[in-house]
């Protein structure tokens, strides 16, 4: 009976021990692990319509308030586009690993296209009708996109970065007159520093 008692108050003192010892190594992933969304910068790409596509930057200004600058552009000879939108959060509730929030946001993009016609202009000697590229700039179509909705912010895949998933109702006018109202998903990966 007293070896019984010797043995179970073995046990019970070296699980303790392995349990100080797993509680200080869940800790210490536990301070890891928050790093990567209690960061308050972020870099990475938008793809969306509310919060706008191309290079984002994120920053949170609070612990509970963030906001999101995102923008891309393109231009040559006969085309171009750009796109620019910036979007406000405001966390709900978070964990070790995941980030909720609500969102709000205004985006603009426009494109416009050039034309070259070519147009017969002058006769030449020879009686042929010489042809000259006439320049024809068609007018910019432009999409105002405002709304809001909620997102989820996951930081468990690799340090440093997140994937932001958002859900938004939009709704999106074109030239100025009510175009679509959907909810459009959008998606962000961030690399936090």
């Amino acid at each position: 009976m007293k070896s019984l008692k010797i043995l179970l108050s073995s046990l019970l003192i070296i699980s303790s021990l392995n349990y100080k010892a797993n509680a200080e190594e869940n800790q210490e992933n536990d301070d890891f692990i928050p790093q990567r969304l209690t960061n308050y910068k972020g870099l990475g790409i938008t793809l969306g319509l509310l919060s706008s596509m191309g290079i984002s930057y994120r920053t949170f200004l609070t612990e509970k308030i963030g906001v999101k600058a995102t923008g891309i552009g393109f231009y040559d000879q006969s085309q171009g586009f750009w796109s620019v939108g910036f979007q406000g959060m405001y966390v709900m509730s978070e964990n070790k690993d995941t980030k909720f929030y609500f969102l709000a946001g205004i985006s603009n993009f426009s494109s416009r296209r050039t034309t070259y016609y070519p147009t017969p202009t002058v006769s030449n000697n020879y009686g042929e009708d010489v042809f000259i590229p006439r320049k024809e700039d068609n007018q910019p179509e432009n999409y105002l996109s405002l709304g809001g909705g909620i997102g989820a912010e996951i930081g468990t895949f690799t340090p440093g970065f997140t994937l932001a998933v958002e859900v938004p109702i939009v709704f999106t006018f074109r030239n100025m007159s009510l175009y679509s109202l959907y909810p459009i998903p959008q998606i962000s990966l961030i690399y936090n520093f």
